[in-house]
This record gives C-alpha cells, sequence and structure tokens, in this order.
C-alpha cells in the first residue's frame, strides 16, 4: 500500500512460509458421507484444511495451508486419510498464493488520511476474521467520526481503539497456525487436548472474537 508507506514508513508484510491452496468444489461431486454443512477442521503433519459449505449448499468452500512452500497440494496430503484425500484430489483449478501478515505498526493515521483493514492490521487466516476485522474498522470509524467534526481527533481516537484489539487477533491467527502445524510432541499434546475439550469449552474461548461491542472501550 502506497498510502501505509505514505503514514507510517511500513512498506509491506511479513512473509510466513505457508502456502495456501483455495478451490471451490461441487459438494454434487463428492462422497455422500461428506458433512458438507458444517465447519470442519482437518490437521496432518505439515498441513491442514478448513471447509464449509457457501452457495447455498451447492459448493464447498477449501483453504488448504501447507507448510513446506516446495510441495504441491496432492504431495503434501499423501498420507492423509481418505476422506480428505478424496477432497483434495478432485481437480477444481486450485489458486495457491503464500501466507503474509502485515507488519505491525500502530500508526494508521495521518493528516487527513487513514488506514483500515488489511491496509492497518493484515492477518494470517487462520482465525477467518480478515473481513470481520474491516467492518468492526468501519463501525468503530463511523462512531468516531459521528462524535467530532475534526478528522484528526476522529481517526486518532479510531486508531487507538482499534489496534489492541486488531493486534490480538493477529497474534492470536499466528499461535493457531503454530499449534495447527505443530510438530512432535507438541502434537501429541495437542491431539489429546482436543480430543478432551468440550465444544462449549471451545466456543468460550473464542467468544472474545465473536461477543464483540462497537461501543467496547
Amino acid at each position: 500500500s502506497t498510502i501505509r508507506q505514505s503514514i507510517n514508513g511500513v512498506r509491506g508484510v511479513a512473509k510466513i512460509g505457508h502456502v495456501l491452496h483455495r478451490a471451490l468444489l461441487p459438494i454434487s461431486s463428492l462422497s455422500s458421507e461428506l458433512e458438507a454443512d458444517v465447519v470442519t477442521l482437518w490437521l496432518v503433519p505439515g498441513a491442514h484444511v478448513v471447509h464449509y459449505a457457501v452457495g447455498n449448499g451447492k459448493l464447498l468452500n477449501v483453504v488448504a495451508s501447507v507448510e513446506n512452500p516446495h510441495a504441491n497440494l496432492h504431495q503434501s496430503f499423501l498420507k492423509a486419510c481418505e476422506p480428505l484425500s478424496k477432497i483434495v484430489a478432485v481437480p477444481a483449478g486450485w489458486s495457491q498464493w503464500p501466507a503474509f501478515e502485515a507488519m505491525t505498526n500502530s500508526i494508521w493515521t495521518k493528516h487527513n488520511s487513514v488506514l483500515v483493514g488489511d491496509a492497518a492490521h493484515g492477518s494470517l487466516p487462520y482465525l477467518a476474521q480478515g473481513a470481520a476485522m474491516a467492518l468492526e474498522d468501519a463501525c468503530q470509524l463511523s462512531l468516531a467520526l459521528n462524535r467530532t467534526r475534526d478528522l484528526v481527533e476522529a481517526f486518532s481516537t479510531f486508531e487507538r481503539l482499534r489496534f489492541p484489539r486488531t493486534r490480538k487477533v493477529q497474534m492470536a491467527s499466528r499461535q493457531l497456525g503454530k499449534i495447527y502445524h505443530a510438530g512432535n510432541p507438541l502434537r501429541l499434546a495437542r491431539n489429546a487436548m482436543l480430543q478432551v475439550t468440550r465444544p462449549s469449552r471451545f466456543l468460550a474461548q473464542l467468544a472474545w472474537i465473536y461477543d464483540w461491542n462497537c461501543n467496547e472501550k
């Protein structure tokens, strides 16, 4: 972002090393045993996959994150269980791009310009909060602008209120990526923890994301 660089001098992003593969698969072409109506996470050594239904239940959005940037998609899942192998094997014009994270900087405003969304706090996608954080930005910025006609003051207030939360999302997304791609013995500990964690407790751990209120300070 040229504007980002002019505001805070930070040119770009930090490359994490993971490669993200994405495809939209016709659900009709997949096994009838597939639970397409739920968000599903698969963990395999050096990679993970998330998929869920879109398009009124006709398509499956699949995102595969591979740790080895030199391995192709199919090579990365040769040892995966059969249901996952079948999903990855579907020819669907997979797209791919490297995983990046915006370099951390708390300066988002200068004069009459302000950064929002990924330009300010681009995050790894492992919490699926990229668009959500941009929408939250819009809410918080709208409130700040409604409270004063001074753009500098409004932008400064927006920056002060949003930076801690978006930074927390960045850090949590990065940590989740490490957990998903953990090697032994951490992988064994992770799997054991997942087996004993109740869904209600898992959701409670994410409440700070989904229970956000625009009027919070």
